[in-house]
């Protein structure tokens, strides 16, 4: 994990000013799947990466580091059997898994802890109405 350099990241609200010609948009992801590996590289806050992470493990993660700032981030790791959505087949991809990227690339930790965590619960839908 990287600092920004002068050139940082640009906002991607339409009311933001144009951005420099090498920026990067802040907090959105770049996500590349190769086979059962996947790279994660985002140009945001530890607060923004900690989202793309809960996305991909498909859990809450939530940033207690304390970190402030933005930073060019990237991270390289292997799928495995735990993470949603994957077929039953066994992983014969090398690689490290998250939680060690995690470490050993942007040396951050991940801790698993039980806590409570909002959900959001639609109990139905309608049609809008003509108005």
């Amino acid at each position: 994990m990287k600092p920004l350099g002068k050139i940082g990241c640009f906002n991607t609200d339409p009311s933001s000013p144009p951005p420099e010609p090498e920026q990067k948009p802040c907090g959105l992801p770049m996500t590349i799947l190769m086979g059962r590996k996947i790279v994660i590289e985002i140009a945001g806050t530890v607060d923004q990466l900690s989202k793309v992470l809960g996305a991909t493990a498909g859990r809450a993660v939530i940033d207690k580091t304390g970190i402030l700032g933005t930073y060019d981030m990237r991270l390289e790791f292997a799928l495995d059997q735990s993470m949603p959505g994957l077929p039953e087949e066994p992983s014969e991809a090398p690689g490290v898994t998250l939680f060690t990227a995690i470490q050993e690339q942007l040396g951050l930790r991940l801790e698993s802890t039980k806590g409570r965590v909002g959900r959001l619960v639609v109990k139905s839908v309608e049609r809008p109405s003509d108005n």
